[in-house]
């Protein structure tokens, strides 16, 4: 059987070195290699809410065309790692603590699935990955924050803009703040209030998009 590396080193310390130096010089070798272990990664997603798979309600005509998008994300969690929020001004990395795709593309299609579901029509559209020329309206998003805090909670503050047809002009503008709590330990937790929270985001476009089809 041909030597590892590690295996050569330790056979040279135990060979050279005097008798008393034997064990620490071991002792540190091992420590040495102990390290030197990958840790394995854990993957996380985040899913939409509860009976949110399919289009359910009947509260929009079935051949009502949205179009989500643009749905911008802050540059600090472009990455795959999880970002947790320690204090005012310091972010945590969790270096094997991982998404299992970009935030960039889970979020809009969570929030499509959500959507469809809550407003009783399949025909929401990601833009600008898929246009949709006849889309009765298009939601625009922007995302300030979106992280776990110190404090067990996850915040969402984001703002929308609701645009009808080809309108240059918003029909509506609202920015908002949503706090869940982080129900469990783990970064399976964090994920879930995540979730939630894209949930609860959800719910208030819903509403802004309804309000615009009874004309309030």
């Amino acid at each position: 059987m041909t030597d590892t590396p590690l295996a050569a080193m330790i056979a040279r310390s135990v060979r050279y070195a005097r008798p008393g130096t034997v064990i620490v010089g071991l002792a540190v070798l091992a420590a040495v290699a102990a390290c030197a272990e990958t840790v394995p990664s854990r993957f996380y997603t985040l899913a939409p809410a509860a009976g949110a798979t399919e289009a359910t309600a009947a509260s929009a005509p079935k051949d009502l065309t949205i179009g989500l998008g643009p749905v911008v994300l802050p540059n600090y969690l472009d990455r795959p790692e999880i970002v947790r929020r320690t204090g005012e001004y310091e972010l945590d990395i969790a270096e094997f603590d991982r998404w299992s795709e970009s935030l960039d593309s889970m979020v809009p299609r969570i929030m499509t699935q959500n959507l469809a579901a809550t407003l009783g029509t399949d025909r929401v559209m990601i833009f600008p990955q898929r246009r949709a020329p006849e889309a009765a309206y298009q939601v625009e998003i922007e995302v300030f924050r979106f992280d776990a805090g110190s404090n067990d909670e996850v915040v969402l503050d984001a703002q929308w803009e609701i645009y009808g047809g080809r309108g240059e002009r918003p029909l509506a503008l609202r920015k908002q703040t949503f706090r869940q709590p982080i129900d469990g330990e783990g970064y399976a937790a964090v994920a879930g209030a995540m979730s939630a929270a894209l949930a609860a985001l959800s719910t208030e476009i819903a509403a802004d998009l309804r309000n615009q089809q009874t004309g309030r």
